[in-house]
C-alpha cells in the first residue's frame, strides 16, 4: 500500500525597490507543498494454488487471486499461500530489511484443515535467518480461541522460482481438523534483508466442511446468484499486531458456456481503409471468435462450422487459422464445402468446418480468441456497385435464449449492433435445425465494386418457364435452361473486333484458356447439356458452330471445323460456337450486346447427385489469342439440380 504523504511550506513573496528596500506593500503569503509516496516494506500477498498446467508442453504452476471455482474440484481440495517478502515495486534496493513473528490463515467459512508446508527463497535471508526459519510452531485456533499445537520446528523446502514456490502437491498432511484459524508462529523475528515479490510463504491445504458444502449447492441451485467464500491471509508482529494483510476470494456459481462471433476488418490489398474493390484485389476478411465460460468438465461445440455468404462472382481465395492470440479451441477445415443457391438466396455458400470445438474445464474462467483469415477476389462479371458479403458462425448445441445455464448448451454471447453488422439472428437456419429462432453468431461486411473499363462478359440463365435470368438457378431432369451472355463495354473507347468462344461441358473437360502457370486445368464436368437450337446474337455478329471434339488447347479450338447456323442439320452434335464480331460493328461505351441460346439438361438416370455441367466462356481481340480470357466456370447441377451460373470477362 503506498500512501500520499504532503509537506506544506509558507512562501512569502515581496517586492524590492531599486534601492534595496522591501516593499512590504507588495507583500503575498502562499503555500507550496512537495509530495512524497510512503510505502510499507512488508509485503504480503495470499493467493489460489491450483493444479499445474500444460503450457507449450510443460508443466507450469498455477496461482490466482480471486477466482471463480467448482464445487469438487480437485476432491475438494483448497490450496493458498500466504507469501512474506520486502517489496515495494520493481528496481534495485540494497541494505533495506523488514522484519515479522507471524503468519496466520483465517477462513470465512468452516474448513478442515489437511496439510501445510513452508517454503523459502533462501538468497532472501542470511544464514542467521534462514537457522530461525526452522524454529517454529504450527497453531491451531479452536472456535472457542483455545489453540493447539500441530507442529513443531517445521523443516523449510527451499524454492528456486514460482513454479517450485506455488507447486500443487502439499508437503506435509495431517488427519483433517477444524479450526477457526491457523497460525505459523516463529520463535524470534524473522528479519528479510533481500528485496523481492517472494521469500517465504505457508502453504495451507483445507477442505470446506460438508454442511458449507451444502449451503452453497443449496444457493447456487435455488437462487441461481453467486456464492463466495473469504480468506484473510496476515503477517503478525511479535506482539501479535497485524502488519500486512490480504483477503482473497473464491466464487461459486452455475456453469455456463458462450461464444460469439467478431468482425476485425475488412482489407482491401492489406489495406483496412478502403472500401472500393476492384479486378484483381484480395479482399480479406479477419474474424475472431470469442470464449467465455465457466466449466466443471469440458464443454464440446457441437458441428460447428463458420459461413461466408458471398456473391457467385465473388470467388474464394484462401483461409488461414491465424496464430495471433490463438486458443486453438478448434482445428479450421481450410476447403470449404461449396453450396450454390444456399438456402434459396441466390448466393454461394462457402461452409468451413470447425473440428473438434471444445471449450476447456480451467481453474476459474475461461477467455479467449482464435482468429481467422478468409480471402476473396472478385471476378469480372461482379456486377458495379455496393456489395454485402455475409459471415455466420454456426453450432447445434445453441439457445433461442440471450444466457442460461443449461448443462451441454453453448449460448450466444452476441449482441446486436446494427452499425457494425453485428447480430445473433439465425435468418438462414444455418445449424439446419428447422428454427430461425435459435441464437447464433451473425456478421455482415459491405464493399463497393468498380469494374475495369474494358468489355465485360457475363452470364446467366433462367428457366424456360420463368421471366428473370439469375446468377443461380435449380432445374430438374429434362428440364430447358436459357443462358443469357452479355457483352458490357465499361470502357471509355469503341470495342472492335471482339470474339467469343463458348465450348459446351463434355467428358473430362478442359479450361479454354491456359492459367497463369500455363495449365489448362479441368472443369470437372460429369454432365452434358445438349444444345437446342441456334444462338441468338445481335447483328454486329456472325456466329459458327463446330461439332469437332473440343482440343486441349484454345489454339487447336479456334482452329477447328466451323460452320454457320444453316449448315448445322443437327443441333444436338454440336459441340462449341463462337461469335465474331463483324469488321463494320462498334460496341460503344456504356452499351451491352446479349447473346441467348437454350439447352436441354439430360434425362439419364446413371447421373449422380453431385454431377454437374460446368461451363465458361473464352474471349480475345482480333487473332490475339495470347491475350484470350476465359471466365469463372458456369456450373449446372443435377438433382434439386444446382445451376450456378457465374460470371465471366472478356478483356484485351
Amino acid at each position: 500500500m503506498k500512501t500520499d504523504i504532503r509537506i506544506f511550506y509558507t512562501a512569502d513573496q515581496v517586492s524590492v525597490n531599486d534601492d534595496g528596500t522591501v516593499d512590504l506593500g507588495t507583500e503575498r503569503k502562499s503555500k507550496v507543498y512537495k509530495s512524497y509516496k510512503y510505502t510499507k516494506k512488508l509485503y504480503l500477498t495470499k493467493r489460489n494454488v491450483f493444479p499445474e498446467t500444460n503450457v507449450n508442453g510443460q508443466l507450469k504452476a498455477y496461482s490466482s487471486g480471486d477466482l471463480y471455482t467448482n464445487l469438487g474440484d480437485n476432491d475438494g481440495k483448497d490450496k493458498w499461500l500466504i507469501n512474506v517478502s520486502q517489496y515495494w515495486g520493481a528496481g534495485n534496493v540494497t541494505g533495506s530489511t523488514t522484519s515479522f513473528r507471524s503468519i496466520k490463515d483465517t477462513p470465512h467459512e468452516n474448513v478442515d484443515f489437511q496439510g501445510y508446508g513452508i517454503r523459502v527463497f533462501e538468497s532472501m535471508f542470511d544464514a542467521a535467518n534462514l537457522a530461525k526459519l526452522s524454529h517454529n510452531k504450527l497453531i491451531g485456533i479452536n472456535d472457542d480461541n483455545t489453540e493447539e499445537v500441530i507442529a513443531t520446528n517445521i523443516p523449510y523446502t527451499a524454492v528456486n522460482n514460482y513454479d517450485e514456490y506455488y507447486k500443487w502437491n502439499t508437503e506435509n498432511t495431517i488427519t483433517p481438523k477444524h479450526y477457526k484459524s491457523i497460525r505459523l508462529d516463529f520463535d524470534d523475528d524473522i528479519t528479510i534483508s533481500g528485496y523481492g515479490e517472494y521469500a517465504v510463504g505457508l502453504f495451507v491445504e483445507s477442505k470446506l466442511t460438508p454442511p458449507v458444502v451444502t449451503a452453497i449447492q443449496n444457493r447456487i441451485n435455488t437462487t441461481n446468484n453467486i456464492y463466495t467464500v473469504y480468506n484473510v491471509g496476515e503477517a503478525l508482529s511479535s506482539s501479535g499486531t497485524s502488519l500486512r494483510s490480504q483477503l482473497v476470494r473464491r466464487h461459486y456459481a452455475k456453469n455456463y458456456a458462450r461464444i460469439g462471433l467478431l468482425p476485425h476488418s475488412q482489407n482491401v490489398n492489406d489495406n483496412p481503409n478502403v472500401t472500393n474493390v476492384q479486378l484483381g484485389d484480395n479482399v480479406l476478411y479477419h474474424v475472431y471468435t470469442n470464449y467465455d465460460s465457466y466449466l466443471n468438465a469440458d464443454r464440446t461445440v457441437d458441428n460447428a462450422k463458420l459461413i461466408f455468404l458471398v456473391d457467385p462472382e465473388l470467388e474464394f481465395s484462401s483461409a488461414r487459422h491465424h496464430s495471433y492470440q490463438a486458443t486453438y479451441r478448434f482445428t479450421l477445415d481450410t476447403t470449404p464445402q461449396r453450396i450454390d443457391d444456399y438456402k434459396g438466396t441466390g448466393k454461394t455458400a462457402y461452409v468451413f468446418n470447425l473440428n473438434n470445438f471444445t471449450l476447456p474445464k480451467v481453474p476459474g474462467k475461461f477467455s479467449g480468441y482464435d482468429r481467422m483469415y478468409y480471402t476473396f477476389k472478385p471476378t469480372t462479371a461482379l456486377s458495379e456497385g455496393e456489395h454485402t458479403v455475409e459471415s455466420f458462425l454456426s453450432w447445434d448445441n445453441n439457445s433461442t435464449d440471450a444466457s442460461g445455464t443449461d448443462p451441454n448448451t453453448v449460448y450466444s454471447s452476441t449482441v446486436v449492433n446494427t452499425q457494425k453488422g453485428i447480430s445473433f439472428l439465425d435468418k438462414y437456419d444455418a445449424n439446419n435445425n428447422g428454427n430461425t429462432s435459435d441464437r447464433l453468431s451473425y456478421l455482415s461486411f459491405k464493399f463497393n465494386f468498380v469494374p475495369p473499363r474494358a468489355v465485360i462478359l457475363t452470364k446467366k440463365q433462367k428457366l424456360a418457364t420463368d421471366t428473370a435470368y439469375k446468377s443461380i438457378i435449380k432445374a430438374e431432369k429434362g428440364d430447358i435452361v436459357e443462358y443469357k451472355l452479355s457483352a458490357w463495354n465499361n470502357s471509355i473507347d469503341n470495342a472492335t473486333a471482339v470474339n467469343i468462344m463458348d465450348i459446351f461441358p463434355y467428358a473430362n473437360d478442359k479450361a479454354i484458356v491456359k492459367d497463369d502457370s500455363g495449365n489448362y486445368v479441368s472443369r470437372g464436368s460429369k454432365m452434358y447439356p445438349v444444345l437446342q437450337g441456334p444462338v441468338s446474337a445481335p447483328s454486329g455478329y456472325s456466329v459458327y458452330y463446330s461439332t469437332n471434339a473440343p482440343a486441349g488447347t484454345i489454339e487447336e479450338n479456334v482452329g477447328a471445323n466451323w460452320v454457320p447456323a444453316s449448315a448445322v442439320t443437327d443441333w444436338s452434335t454440336v459441340t462449341m460456337f463462337k461469335a465474331v464480331m463483324n469488321t463494320s460493328y462498334r460496341l460503344t461505351p456504356g452499351s451491352t450486346d446479349d447473346f441467348t441460346y437454350s439447352v436441354k439438361i439430360p434425362e439419364t438416370k446413371e447421373l449422380d447427385a453431385d454431377a454437374s455441367a460446368n461451363n465458361s466462356v473464352a474471349s480475345w481481340y482480333g487473332n490475339n489469342l495470347t491475350g484470350a480470357s476465359e471466365s469463372t466456370v458456369s456450373k449446372v447441377g443435377i438433382n434439386k439440380y444446382l445451376i450456378s451460373g457465374k460470371v465471366y470477362y472478356d478483356v484485351d
